[in-house]
């Protein structure tokens, strides 16, 4: 937040976020990512062997619930911005929007199609949710939202996209489902993930900030 007030405290405070809100977002999605790839992959093994088939539906329903976040959770910049711009009664009107819209949606939806219909609501007021703070970010805030989307959620949704094709064709050529499988899986896709990542996902900039951080860290040490 202090960094972010002093980007607002000077001149085109909506141009000059940019650049903090692609890195910490860009990351931010790799994280998030990885564990959308892990769980798309090895998941429903996972889920199975820990609790029985009977018990596969909270694959899909997990599948609903932390996929939006996804998206919104690379949007904590200009979370943080609304705050510093004093705006948070527009994010306080999305969020009663949200809730009322939820309790809707869980209401049909449960009733139709139990645990998966309040999950699959969750699934969709939260991309609403992600929907209407883009919006926000790009009517009232002026921030070049269609910019963060083609370099953040577009060009890093190719590793992620490659990743999981890569960890289906794991999941076909090993096939049989044991603890060790499912532990060798993962690490298969988590190696695949990080290479794609470099190779497609991060540019010289964002390596050279990884660097940095390392570099300091080796440093405190």
């Amino acid at each position: 937040m202090p960094q972010i007030s002093r980007i607002y405290a000077k001149e085109d405070g909506n141009k000059n976020i940019m650049p903090l809100m692609l890195n910490v977002g860009k990351f931010q999605f790799i994280i998030n990512s990885l564990i959308v790839v892990c769980f798309v992959v090895i998941g429903k093994h996972f889920i199975s062997l820990w609790m029985g088939n009977e018990y596969i539906n909270a694959y899909y329903g997990t599948l609903l619930v932390i996929i939006p976040g996804l998206f919104f959770n690379s949007l904590q910049i200009a979370n943080t911005a609304i705050i510093v711009t004093k705006k948070v009664h527009i994010q306080a009107y999305i969020i009663i929007f949200i809730g009322i819209l939820n309790m809707i949606c869980s209401c049909f939806l449960s009733k139709r199609y139990g645990v998966l219909g309040a999950c699959l609501s969750i699934c969709i007021v939260y991309t609403v949710r992600t929907i209407l703070y883009n919006f926000v970010y790009y009517k009232v805030m002026k921030i070049d939202i269609p910019y963060f989307i083609r370099k953040c959620y577009i060009k890093m949704m190719v590793p992620m996209i490659l990743a999981i094709g890569s960890g289906i064709l794991i999941n076909i050529a090993i096939g049989v489902c044991t603890w060790f499988n499912v532990i060798v899986r993962a690490s298969m896709v988590c190696l695949i993930y990080s290479i794609l990542v470099i190779l497609f996902g991060i540019d010289e900039e964002d390596r050279q900030n990884i660097r940095r951080v390392l570099s300091r860290n080796k440093n405190k040490e």
